[in-house]
């Protein structure tokens, strides 16, 4: 008893060393990445969203927003970061879902149209035009023959179809909106009623 109460000191200090390293592990959230390294974000129709999907998108959020406002960046700018990454992955695969179930694909004639056609997509002008303006054909066709691009080409063929894949689904959503007589009427009176009132 009497060693315990000479070394009470010692043991206060190693108690309170362990709860801080406790602490600072459990808000870095090291637990909880150690129980679930695969862990999911969210479910949407029977398909699950991966953290490192999430993850992925809401860092280019947060290298956006730096890059804009050119400094550190507040909690509540943090917390409104993270909102919007986790509505825009839900929304991609909200749409990936209604694309697939309409049927929209994306061929492999299309996408060498859009890298060698007359009117190539914009990121083929940026990233191969010459001092002049146009595009460097010899160039292109080297980057898709060379082995050791194999995995940029596949990149950039990826990006092209997930493009090209939400552009058709845009014009698909644009063509079959439509206005009746009734919502033009509705949108006349909103615009040209006033009202006065008077009160005690």
């Amino acid at each position: 008893m009497n060693k315990l109460r000479q070394n009470t000191g010692v043991i206060l200090w190693i108690l309170v060393i362990s709860f801080g390293v406790i602490w600072t592990l459990q808000d870095s959230d090291v637990f909880s990445a150690m129980n679930q390294p695969n862990r999911s974000v969210a479910t949407v129709n029977g398909s699950v969203i991966q953290q490192q999907d999430y993850q992925r998108i809401l860092e280019r959020q947060r290298q956006r927003f730096q890059q804009q406002l050119g400094g550190d960046l507040n909690p509540r700018m943090q917390d409104r970061i993270r909102e919007q990454a986790y509505n825009q992955v839900v929304n991609q695969e909200l749409l990936q879902q209604e694309m697939s179930r309409l049927g929209i694909s994306v061929t492999d004639s299309e996408i060498e149209n859009m890298v060698f056609g007359e009117n190539p997509h914009r990121v083929i002008r940026r990233q191969f035009a010459d001092s002049t303006g146009q595009i460097n054909y010899q160039l292109l066709q080297n980057m898709a023959q060379n082995p050791q691009a194999r995995s940029q080409w596949i990149q950039l063929e990826e990006f092209l179809r997930r493009q090209r894949r939400q552009q058709k689904m845009s014009s698909l959503v644009q063509s079959t909106i439509q206005v009746s007589e009734q919502d033009i009427k509705n949108y006349y009176q909103r615009q040209n009623t006033s009202a006065t009132a008077r009160y005690v």
